[in-house]
């Protein structure tokens, strides 16, 4: 396994992203997760496989968290 990070962009949701990105965190416990900077950009970064991994394992713990209205993935190939 490899460290690889995931961005995250906040979405306009109706109710502010605190509460989404401590659940986020909370799922994510292994993962350091930093931001949202001035771009609305979060840095989620973990261990896993390869990147495809690393973005699964993200969109499962937006799920998880029940998230999704709050965050998507800002960059995949």
């Amino acid at each position: 396994m490899s460290e690889q990070t995931v961005k995250l962009a906040l979405r306009e949701a109706t109710d502010p992203y605190e509460h989404a990105l401590d659940g986020l965190r909370a799922t994510l416990n292994e993962a350091e997760i930093e931001g949202p900077d001035g771009a609305g950009v979060i840095n989620v970064t973990l261990d896993a496989d390869d990147e495809d991994a690393a973005i699964q394992r993200v969109i499962d713990g937006i799920a998880a968290a029940g998230a999704d209205d709050h965050f998507e993935i800002a960059e995949h190939p």
